[in-house]
């Protein structure tokens, strides 16, 4: 089913993608959880390399907005409240 899992998190025994009205089983070469600074890259370096790789990545797309597509907004980004976690506010005394 699964050759490799990247992150020890994705203890996924099968990937089913669903939708409201239809279920798609897929088969993938390594799954990798997060897009962040190693995450991202690595996934691309894997599917450059014709592995079949899915990357999975918490949140909505946000290619619309401006704070995650110009580089000299990124101190802004991480205070956008259309992208932040707020952890502070799920995990009290941080």
């Amino acid at each position: 089913m699964f050759r490799n899992i990247i992150v020890p998190l994705a203890l996924i025994l099968a990937c089913t993608l669903t939708t409201a009205s239809t279920t798609v089983e897929e088969e993938y070469d390594f799954i990798v959880v997060g897009s962040g600074a190693g995450g991202g890259p690595l996934a691309c370096r894997l599917a450059e390399a014709n592995f079949k790789t899915l990357l999975i990545e918490a949140g909505n797309d946000q290619g619309s907005n401006v704070n995650t597509s110009i580089p000299a907004f990124q101190g802004v980004v991480a205070q956008d409240p259309k992208i932040r976690w707020d952890v502070s506010k799920l995990v009290p005394n941080l």
